[in-house]
């Protein structure tokens, strides 16, 4: 596997696992047993280092981290070439994805977006 956290920045975030399965992302830490240190991407860098011109359906589930996501100042670019997100906590994102063009829709596995 290639740790990986897709976020708002291009750089580096600490990353620490809890006994649930979930994890949090923080900028401060030292790494240790259960802290490590994780390159850190936004969405529109990693579609372009992976040539991803278009995506039908954005399936994301980043444990409350959805808006960092979104708030990316390059995200914007990429937007108009994503037609559908749905995940477990988009609605932080709600006024973010309105604002780029994507319209709120309920689905029976919960909230997701459509591009207008």
């Amino acid at each position: 596997t290639y740790p990986l956290i897709i976020s708002h920045i291009n750089g580096f975030k600490y990353i620490s696992g809890y006994d649930d399965g979930g994890a949090h992302v923080t900028d401060e830490g030292i790494e240790g047993k259960d802290k490590f240190r994780v390159e850190c991407k936004t969405l529109a860098t990693f579609m372009k280092e992976n040539n991803i011109n278009y995506v039908d359906v954005l399936k994301i589930d980043i444990e409350d981290h959805e808006p960092w996501v979104f708030m990316a100042d390059d995200f914007k670019d990429i937007a108009p070439k994503i037609r559908f997100i749905m995940g477990e906590h988009l609605g932080n994102s709600r006024l973010l994805l309105e604002a780029q063009g994507f319209r709120y829709i309920e689905t029976k596995n919960g909230p997701a977006f459509e591009r207008i």
